[in-house]
């Protein structure tokens, strides 16, 4: 498994620094990294939430160091989500790989020591994302799998002998 995430990286697009988004940017986001296994990060968040203040500088922060150059960070301001958004659930961290929604952190806070530090976060981050690796892995195999043996994509195992 470390072999097929070290080959992954090597082909997987990188990343720096943390992207401000609208709702559309969002999906587009998502949507844009859906088959290419890239992490996609998204904090929701409030300026001016107190709670927020932190958790953003940590998460631009992590953006720019080499062990999360692979995932890509974004930013999204709840007043641009809903208007109905409760603020007590601020900041979250909504974490999606292959388009699936593989982690919803609302106030993530709560999951980190009360004085807590970078590594904390990326601590954290990581054991989400590294969790749903043998599952992304397992899905794609079941899926080409799939594909294999139905004959889709390219595939053609019908016993056509036009002789």
């Amino acid at each position: 498994l470390k072999d097929q995430q070290k080959q992954q990286h090597s082909i997987s697009p990188t990343f720096q620094g943390v992207q401000d988004v609208d709702p559309d940017g969002y999906v587009t986001a998502v949507d844009d990294e859906s088959e290419s296994g890239v992490t996609v990060v998204v904090l929701v968040y409030e300026t001016h939430v107190t709670s927020c203040h932190k958790i953003f500088e940590v998460i631009e922060r992590l953006s720019h160091q080499s062990s999360m150059k692979h995932v890509r960070f974004l930013s999204l301001k709840a007043s641009k989500f809903s208007q109905t958004l409760d603020l007590a659930a601020l900041p979250s961290v909504l974490i999606h790989q292959l388009g699936k929604l593989i982690a919803n952190l609302t106030r993530i806070t709560r999951d980190l020591p009360k004085n807590y530090q970078d590594n904390d976060v990326e601590e954290l981050l990581k054991s989400y994302i590294e969790v749903s690796i043998p599952n992304i892995v397992s899905s794609i195999a079941k899926a080409e799998t799939s594909a294999f043996l139905s004959g889709s994509d390219g595939y053609d195992l019908s016993e056509n002998d036009s002789d």
